[in-house]
Protein backbone atom coordinates (compact mmCIF):
# COMPACT_ATOMS: atom_id res chain seq x y z
CA UNK A 1 0.00 0.00 0.00
CA UNK A 2 3.01 2.35 0.89
CA UNK A 3 4.54 1.51 -2.29
CA UNK A 4 1.49 2.42 -4.32
CA UNK A 5 0.95 5.75 -2.93
CA UNK A 6 4.32 6.65 -3.14
CA UNK A 7 4.37 6.27 -6.89
CA UNK A 8 0.86 7.73 -6.82
CA UNK A 9 2.84 11.09 -5.72
CA UNK A 10 -0.15 10.10 -2.69
CA UNK A 11 2.08 12.50 -0.06
CA UNK A 12 -1.00 12.57 2.24
CA UNK A 13 -2.05 9.02 2.04
CA UNK A 14 1.63 8.07 2.26
CA UNK A 15 2.38 10.06 5.49
CA UNK A 16 -0.48 8.21 7.06
CA UNK A 17 0.24 4.66 6.90
CA UNK A 18 3.51 5.53 7.87
CA UNK A 19 2.59 7.10 10.90
CA UNK A 20 0.33 3.74 11.45
CA UNK A 21 4.08 1.70 10.54
CA UNK A 22 5.32 3.77 13.05
CA UNK A 23 2.65 2.91 15.51
CA UNK A 24 2.71 -0.57 15.41
CA UNK A 25 6.52 -0.71 15.28
CA UNK A 26 6.80 -1.70 11.78
CA UNK A 27 8.67 1.34 9.89
CA UNK A 28 11.72 0.82 8.52
CA UNK A 29 14.89 4.20 9.09
CA UNK A 30 13.98 5.37 5.85
CA UNK A 31 9.89 5.53 7.04
CA UNK A 32 10.82 7.05 10.14
CA UNK A 33 12.89 9.43 8.61
CA UNK A 34 10.86 10.36 5.74
CA UNK A 35 7.70 10.76 8.89
CA UNK A 36 10.05 13.30 10.43
CA UNK A 37 10.18 15.43 7.59
CA UNK A 38 6.62 15.23 6.99
CA UNK A 39 5.47 15.78 10.31
CA UNK A 40 7.51 19.14 10.24
CA UNK A 41 5.33 20.18 7.05
CA UNK A 42 2.05 19.30 8.33
CA UNK A 43 -0.56 22.29 8.64
CA UNK A 44 -1.20 23.57 11.97
CA UNK A 45 -4.83 24.51 11.83
CA UNK A 46 -7.64 23.03 8.99
CA UNK A 47 -8.35 25.60 6.13
CA UNK A 48 -12.15 25.69 6.91
CA UNK A 49 -14.25 24.19 9.93
CA UNK A 50 -15.87 20.94 10.25
CA UNK A 51 -19.10 20.37 8.94
CA UNK A 52 -22.34 19.22 10.50
CA UNK A 53 -22.75 16.73 7.83
CA UNK A 54 -18.54 15.57 8.27
CA UNK A 55 -18.94 15.41 12.06
CA UNK A 56 -22.57 13.32 12.11
CA UNK A 57 -21.48 10.88 8.56
CA UNK A 58 -17.77 10.69 8.77
CA UNK A 59 -16.50 11.45 12.42
CA UNK A 60 -19.29 9.98 14.87
CA UNK A 61 -18.22 6.82 15.64
CA UNK A 62 -21.24 4.18 13.72
CA UNK A 63 -21.75 2.59 17.20
CA UNK A 64 -23.35 5.95 18.39
CA UNK A 65 -24.47 7.27 14.95
CA UNK A 66 -28.11 6.79 14.17
CA UNK A 67 -30.75 6.28 17.05
CA UNK A 68 -28.84 6.40 19.32
CA UNK A 69 -27.69 9.75 18.81
CA UNK A 70 -30.74 10.79 18.19
CA UNK A 71 -32.97 9.93 21.50
CA UNK A 72 -29.68 11.87 23.54
CA UNK A 73 -29.73 14.70 21.22
CA UNK A 74 -33.56 14.91 21.43
CA UNK A 75 -33.83 14.06 24.79
CA UNK A 76 -31.19 16.74 26.16
CA UNK A 77 -33.93 19.53 27.91
CA UNK A 78 -35.70 16.30 29.18
CA UNK A 79 -32.24 15.19 30.93
CA UNK A 80 -31.26 18.61 31.82
CA UNK A 81 -34.35 18.73 34.05
CA UNK A 82 -33.38 15.50 35.85
CA UNK A 83 -29.77 15.67 36.02
CA UNK A 84 -28.65 19.29 36.48
CA UNK A 85 -25.37 20.87 35.72
CA UNK A 86 -22.77 20.38 38.78
CA UNK A 87 -21.27 23.31 40.57
CA UNK A 88 -17.27 23.79 39.58
CA UNK A 89 -15.37 21.75 41.70
CA UNK A 90 -11.80 23.32 41.66
CA UNK A 91 -11.56 25.98 44.00
CA UNK A 92 -7.81 27.44 43.10
CA UNK A 93 -8.34 27.89 39.14
CA UNK A 94 -6.99 30.58 37.24
CA UNK A 95 -10.13 31.33 34.17
CA UNK A 96 -7.44 31.34 30.75
CA UNK A 97 -8.00 34.14 28.90
CA UNK A 98 -6.18 36.97 26.58
CA UNK A 99 -4.57 38.31 29.49
CA UNK A 100 -4.07 35.13 31.62
CA UNK A 101 -2.65 32.59 28.94
CA UNK A 102 -3.01 34.50 25.57
CA UNK A 103 -1.38 31.99 23.57
CA UNK A 104 -3.49 29.07 24.67
CA UNK A 105 -6.99 30.94 24.99
CA UNK A 106 -5.91 31.32 21.28
CA UNK A 107 -5.74 28.00 20.04
CA UNK A 108 -8.65 26.95 22.52
CA UNK A 109 -10.69 29.59 20.22
CA UNK A 110 -9.18 28.60 16.83
CA UNK A 111 -10.56 24.57 18.04
CA UNK A 112 -13.36 25.83 18.90
CA UNK A 113 -14.13 27.46 15.84
CA UNK A 114 -12.97 24.25 13.44
CA UNK A 115 -15.09 21.95 15.56
CA UNK A 116 -17.92 23.76 16.33
CA UNK A 117 -17.84 23.29 20.02
CA UNK A 118 -20.14 25.71 21.81
CA UNK A 119 -20.11 28.14 24.90
CA UNK A 120 -17.43 27.15 27.87
CA UNK A 121 -14.69 28.13 30.40
CA UNK A 122 -11.37 27.16 30.91
CA UNK A 123 -9.20 27.36 33.72
CA UNK A 124 -5.47 26.69 34.46
CA UNK A 125 -4.95 24.73 37.31
CA UNK A 126 -1.75 23.88 39.14
CA UNK A 127 -2.59 19.83 40.53
CA UNK A 128 -5.71 17.99 39.77
CA UNK A 129 -7.04 13.98 39.16
CA UNK A 130 -5.73 14.83 35.48
CA UNK A 131 -3.97 16.86 33.43
CA UNK A 132 -6.93 18.11 31.15
CA UNK A 133 -10.58 17.43 32.19
CA UNK A 134 -14.25 18.41 31.73
CA UNK A 135 -16.92 19.30 34.20
CA UNK A 136 -20.54 18.98 33.62
CA UNK A 137 -21.05 22.89 34.81
CA UNK A 138 -22.94 25.96 32.86
CA UNK A 139 -21.53 25.81 30.68
CA UNK A 140 -19.23 23.37 30.91
CA UNK A 141 -15.90 24.07 32.34
CA UNK A 142 -12.37 22.68 31.16
CA UNK A 143 -9.41 22.12 33.44
CA UNK A 144 -5.81 22.34 31.73
CA UNK A 145 -2.87 21.75 34.32
CA UNK A 146 0.28 22.94 33.41
CA UNK A 147 2.45 19.95 30.91
CA UNK A 148 -0.47 20.90 28.70
CA UNK A 149 -0.47 24.78 28.86
CA UNK A 150 3.36 24.30 29.20
CA UNK A 151 3.36 22.37 25.79
CA UNK A 152 0.93 23.37 23.20
CA UNK A 153 3.23 23.54 20.37
CA UNK A 154 3.40 19.91 20.84
CA UNK A 155 0.61 17.67 18.37
CA UNK A 156 0.00 15.58 21.21
CA UNK A 157 -1.23 18.25 23.51
CA UNK A 158 -3.07 19.68 20.23
CA UNK A 159 -4.96 16.41 19.83
CA UNK A 160 -5.70 16.61 23.98
CA UNK A 161 -7.18 19.91 23.30
CA UNK A 162 -9.18 18.78 20.28
CA UNK A 163 -10.29 15.87 22.06
CA UNK A 164 -11.96 17.70 24.81
CA UNK A 165 -13.52 20.46 22.32
CA UNK A 166 -14.92 17.43 20.47
CA UNK A 167 -16.36 16.08 23.88
CA UNK A 168 -18.45 19.57 24.10
CA UNK A 169 -19.49 19.54 20.43
CA UNK A 170 -20.87 16.09 20.99
CA UNK A 171 -22.75 16.82 24.12
CA UNK A 172 -20.93 13.74 26.04
CA UNK A 173 -20.41 15.71 29.35
CA UNK A 174 -23.87 14.81 30.67
CA UNK A 175 -23.64 11.01 29.68
CA UNK A 176 -19.60 10.61 30.64
CA UNK A 177 -20.92 11.65 33.71
CA UNK A 178 -23.79 10.06 33.98
CA UNK A 179 -21.84 6.53 33.68
CA UNK A 180 -23.14 2.98 32.43
CA UNK A 181 -25.05 2.27 34.90
CA UNK A 182 -27.36 5.51 35.07
CA UNK A 183 -27.40 5.86 31.25
CA UNK A 184 -28.97 2.50 31.18
CA UNK A 185 -31.29 3.58 33.64
CA UNK A 186 -32.60 6.57 31.76
CA UNK A 187 -32.76 5.39 28.46
CA UNK A 188 -34.27 2.03 29.06
CA UNK A 189 -37.12 4.59 31.82
CA UNK A 190 -37.67 6.29 28.47
CA UNK A 191 -37.73 3.31 26.15
CA UNK A 192 -40.35 2.37 28.74
CA UNK A 193 -42.42 5.67 28.79
CA UNK A 194 -42.18 5.94 24.72
CA UNK A 195 -42.34 2.44 23.07
CA UNK A 196 -45.08 0.90 24.86
CA UNK A 197 -43.63 -2.67 23.64
CA UNK A 198 -40.22 -2.40 25.21
CA UNK A 199 -39.21 -4.33 28.10
CA UNK A 200 -35.95 -3.80 29.78
CA UNK A 201 -34.07 -6.16 31.53
CA UNK A 202 -33.41 -3.82 34.52
CA UNK A 203 -35.59 -4.39 38.03
CA UNK A 204 -38.78 -2.46 37.48
CA UNK A 205 -38.37 -1.10 40.68
CA UNK A 206 -35.37 0.89 39.49
CA UNK A 207 -37.19 2.37 36.83
CA UNK A 208 -41.16 2.89 37.65
CA UNK A 209 -39.83 6.27 39.14
CA UNK A 210 -37.78 7.76 36.68
CA UNK A 211 -40.12 6.61 34.23
CA UNK A 212 -43.24 7.93 35.93
CA UNK A 213 -41.18 11.56 36.28
CA UNK A 214 -39.86 11.15 32.68
CA UNK A 215 -44.01 11.12 31.54
CA UNK A 216 -44.80 14.21 33.40
CA UNK A 217 -41.83 16.00 32.02
CA UNK A 218 -42.33 15.22 28.57
CA UNK A 219 -44.06 17.18 26.40
CA UNK A 220 -46.64 16.10 23.37
CA UNK A 221 -44.08 17.83 20.81
CA UNK A 222 -41.37 15.95 22.53
CA UNK A 223 -42.98 12.42 22.73
CA UNK A 224 -43.57 12.62 18.93
CA UNK A 225 -40.14 13.62 17.81
CA UNK A 226 -38.78 11.02 20.23
CA UNK A 227 -41.24 8.30 18.95
CA UNK A 228 -39.17 6.72 15.58
CA UNK A 229 -35.82 7.04 16.85
CA UNK A 230 -36.54 5.55 20.50
CA UNK A 231 -38.43 2.35 18.56
CA UNK A 232 -35.33 1.99 16.64
CA UNK A 233 -33.18 1.92 19.10
CA UNK A 234 -35.60 -0.41 21.50
CA UNK A 235 -34.88 -3.10 18.64
CA UNK A 236 -31.07 -3.22 19.55
CA UNK A 237 -29.03 -4.19 22.53
CA UNK A 238 -29.08 -1.74 25.32
CA UNK A 239 -25.53 -2.01 25.82
CA UNK A 240 -24.42 1.59 27.66
CA UNK A 241 -20.44 0.56 27.93
CA UNK A 242 -20.06 -0.23 24.21
CA UNK A 243 -22.28 3.24 24.04
CA UNK A 244 -19.50 5.28 25.94
CA UNK A 245 -17.13 3.38 24.22
CA UNK A 246 -17.87 4.63 20.93
CA UNK A 247 -18.29 8.03 21.99
CA UNK A 248 -14.99 8.29 23.09
CA UNK A 249 -14.01 6.65 19.83
CA UNK A 250 -16.38 9.39 18.24
CA UNK A 251 -14.31 12.06 19.91
CA UNK A 252 -10.90 10.53 19.33
CA UNK A 253 -11.73 10.79 15.84
CA UNK A 254 -12.32 14.27 14.99
CA UNK A 255 -9.66 14.99 16.95
CA UNK A 256 -7.24 13.35 14.80
CA UNK A 257 -9.24 15.29 11.33
CA UNK A 258 -8.43 18.46 13.33
CA UNK A 259 -5.13 17.69 14.91
CA UNK A 260 -3.93 15.42 11.82
CA UNK A 261 -0.85 14.24 13.30
CA UNK A 262 -1.51 10.21 13.80
CA UNK A 263 1.54 9.44 15.20
CA UNK A 264 0.84 11.85 17.96
CA UNK A 265 -2.73 10.78 18.52
CA UNK A 266 -1.69 7.27 19.36
CA UNK A 267 1.27 8.09 21.06
CA UNK A 268 -1.32 9.94 23.56
CA UNK A 269 -4.02 7.32 23.52
CA UNK A 270 -1.62 4.62 24.89
CA UNK A 271 0.27 6.68 27.26
CA UNK A 272 -2.73 7.59 28.75
CA UNK A 273 -4.57 4.10 29.03
CA UNK A 274 -1.14 2.92 30.69
CA UNK A 275 -1.42 5.68 33.06
CA UNK A 276 -4.92 5.30 34.26
CA UNK A 277 -4.87 1.43 34.26
CA UNK A 278 -8.90 1.92 33.64
CA UNK A 279 -9.06 -0.70 31.02
CA UNK A 280 -7.00 -3.50 30.50
CA UNK A 281 -4.11 -4.35 27.52
CA UNK A 282 -7.31 -5.77 25.05
CA UNK A 283 -9.47 -2.61 25.32
CA UNK A 284 -6.82 -0.14 25.13
CA UNK A 285 -5.18 -1.91 22.02
CA UNK A 286 -9.06 -1.88 20.84
CA UNK A 287 -9.33 1.46 20.82
CA UNK A 288 -5.71 2.47 18.82
CA UNK A 289 -6.78 -0.16 16.62
CA UNK A 290 -10.24 1.61 15.85
CA UNK A 291 -8.47 4.90 15.51
CA UNK A 292 -5.89 3.03 12.85
CA UNK A 293 -8.52 1.51 11.01
CA UNK A 294 -9.91 4.85 10.40
CA UNK A 295 -7.34 7.07 9.68
CA UNK A 296 -6.44 4.92 6.46
CA UNK A 297 -10.01 4.87 5.38
CA UNK A 298 -10.67 6.74 1.95
CA UNK A 299 -13.43 8.79 3.84
CA UNK A 300 -10.60 10.38 6.36
CA UNK A 301 -8.23 10.66 3.92
CA UNK A 302 -10.53 12.65 1.63
CA UNK A 303 -11.73 14.65 4.91
CA UNK A 304 -7.81 15.64 5.64
CA UNK A 305 -7.74 16.98 1.91
CA UNK A 306 -11.23 18.81 2.24
CA UNK A 307 -10.13 20.59 5.24
CA UNK A 308 -6.68 21.60 4.13
CA UNK A 309 -4.47 19.72 6.35
CA UNK A 310 -3.45 16.98 4.35
CA UNK A 311 0.09 16.94 2.97
CA UNK A 312 1.21 18.05 -0.37
CA UNK A 313 4.20 17.35 -2.72
CA UNK A 314 6.70 19.56 -1.39
CA UNK A 315 6.23 23.06 -3.86
CA UNK A 316 2.75 22.68 -4.34
CA UNK A 317 0.07 24.17 -1.80
CA UNK A 318 -3.07 21.88 -0.17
Amino acid sequence: LLRVFTRQRADDASFVVRSLLRSIGEATEEDRETLRRDRARLPQMPRRPLTSDEIERILVHPTERGPLRRVLDLSQPLMRRIYEPLSRSAARATRIGSRTAPQLAELLRQLQKSIGTGAYHAWLVEQGKQQIWVEDTAPPSIYIGPQIAGAIDRPEARFRLSRVMAHLRLAHQLPGRMGAVDLERFISALLMVVCSSFRSELPTAELDALAERIDKLLTRKLRAQLDSPCLELSERVIDPTLWLTAMTQSEDRIALSVAGDLQAAIHMLVDEQRARHARGTEDRNARVRQLLAFAVSDEHLTLRMRLGIALTPEGQRS
